[in-house]
């Protein structure tokens, strides 16, 4: 189960939705959406909300 919200611009963070998707191709989904202005790479722009840290810096591979 992947939480999330999707914070637009500078648009504070809207409700949190849920998926059952993994990481990547919840990213890869939204990216194809947006207005490409962030990495492709998953890993460089997905941060834990509760430490603050990148995804690439949890990886332990």
């Amino acid at each position: 189960m992947v939480n999330y919200w999707i914070t637009k611009n500078t648009d504070p963070k809207g409700p949190t939705q849920h998926g059952f998707k993994n990481v990547k191709t919840f990213y890869d989904k939204n990216y194809n959406k947006s207005d490409k202005t962030k990495n492709a790479d998953f890993w460089e722009e997905i941060v834990f909300t509760s430490t603050g840290q990148l995804l690439k810096t949890e990886r332990k591979f």
